[in-house]
């Protein structure tokens, strides 16, 4: 049975394969210390019935998944420019990893995904300033028996 933290290693492993992403982990790290890198965390979703064979014995998860990309501001003009490559690659990697067999296996469907545009973020306990995108995965699908 999929979770989240299954489709959220899946879309790290992803990310983490762009060029230039010097670190993208399954769970997010408490301070940063290589630039760039991306971390996912789950969002905001819900849980309702599923209906399989006219019952109540099915449960579908309809959940989002936050993806951060981080670059190191210390030049704007240049960080900006760094920065904006991931704008189209994260959206397309975790697109095409879902066209081409659903995240491996760990969601049913997934809806959109939604960028902040580039925004200034800080990052970890040091609050250290960063450059980036937060982009968030809609209305991924999940369906597991209740047990």
């Amino acid at each position: 049975m999929a979770q989240i933290q299954d489709a959220i290693n899946e879309i790290m492993d992803l990310v983490g394969a762009l060029s230039g992403i010097k670190a993208a982990p399954d769970y997010p790290h408490e301070d940063a210390s290589v630039f760039p890198f991306a971390i996912a965390y789950e969002g905001a979703g819900s849980w309702e019935f599923g209906a399989a064979g006219g019952s109540y014995g099915e449960k579908k998860a309809l959940l989002s998944i936050v993806i951060e990309l981080h670059v190191a501001r210390v030049d704007l003009p240049r960080d900006a420019q760094k920065a904006v490559f991931y704008s189209d690659a994260i959206p397309n990697a975790i697109m095409k990893g879902v066209r081409n067999n659903m995240l491996n296996s760990k969601i049913d469907t997934m809806g959109s995904i939604e960028t902040s545009g580039l925004i200034g973020m800080s990052y970890g306990s040091k609050d250290i300033n960063t450059l980036g995108y937060r982009c968030g995965s809609r209305n991924i699908q999940i369906r597991s028996d209740i047990t």
